[in-house]
């Protein structure tokens, strides 16, 4: 068999030479992608340089005194005093206004007895302000004579405990007085509550035996001296028949002893 060297003694012609010059033009593209590639990855590198840079720089402006609470403004607070919400709110002078947690303030006043909402906004740079919806106390309980008057509202919600009773209807019969936060009588107080406004605020005494309600009312002479409301069933309605029979006996200028209106559609009068 003829070897390599063989065939070249024997004078076989060699194959065509191979070029492997790269051509100037695909390098020159070539350089150029890899250039502008580069200048890419440091803009995007410069970018979140800066960003970053940004970022920390209003993070600690956000954590400074320039952004910190300056001013706490209460609205709407009437019995409760505002030095006892802005304590309980616990937003300290100089506290972050941006990181401020309003909701969890909120909550916390909102846990005072006698409030009954609370809405708590910032304002850039330095200004909260607490806006509160106090609940109304519409009448009082006692459990033992010389003992706490417990202020409730129409709910039955214990405001607070006086010493002293408040110029509100008593109710009699209807619960023990709680701790403030609590309820207690809230049947009761919720009847009370539905009777007309004019009623109630001429409602001395509200006093519940063997389940039957009568209302003692005040005057300079009352145009009757109770009205009997029954059971609390409807409590609302004997209200407004009570109220204008009440009406009518100023009108004429007479005087009875008791409105009977535990049937609202036959009311009787003695």
């Amino acid at each position: 068999m003829d070897t390599p060297d063989d065939l070249d003694d024997l004078g076989a012609e060699p194959g065509p030479a191979v070029d492997r010059t790269v051509d100037p033009r695909m390098r020159d593209r070539w350089v150029s992608a890899r250039r502008e590639e580069g200048r890419k990855r440091l803009r995007i590198f410069v970018g979140c340089v800066i960003g970053l840079s940004v970022l920390g720089i209003g993070y600690v402006v956000a954590k400074s005194s320039l952004l910190g609470v300056d001013e706490v403004t209460v609205r709407g607070a009437r019995a409760v005093p505002v030095a006892t919400i802005t304590d309980v709110a616990r937003i300290e002078p100089g506290e972050p206004l941006l990181f401020l947690d309003s909701d969890a303030a909120q909550r916390r006043i909102e846990a005072i007895p006698e409030i009954a909402t609370a809405r708590v906004d910032t304002e850039l740079p330095n200004s909260v302000t607490v806006t509160v919806t106090e609940r109304e106390p519409l009448g009082w309980v006692q459990a033992d004579p010389g003992g706490p008057i417990a202020v409730v509202d129409g709910t039955g919600r214990v405001l607070r405990t006086v010493t002293e009773p408040p110029v509100l209807t008593q109710v009699v019969g209807a619960g023990v007085p709680v701790e403030p936060g609590r309820r207690t009588a809230s049947r009761v107080m919720a009847a009370l509550a539905g009777l007309p406004r004019t009623l109630q605020l001429r409602a001395e005494t509200l006093e519940i035996v063997n389940g039957d309600v009568a209302v003692r009312l005040r005057g300079s002479p009352p145009e009757a001296t109770r009205v009997r409301l029954g059971s609390l069933e409807a409590a609302a309605e004997k209200g407004r028949v009570a109220a204008a029979i009440l009406a009518d006996l100023r009108n004429r200028g007479l005087r009875v002893e008791l409105v009977d209106v535990s049937v609202p559609s036959a009311p009787v009068t003695r």
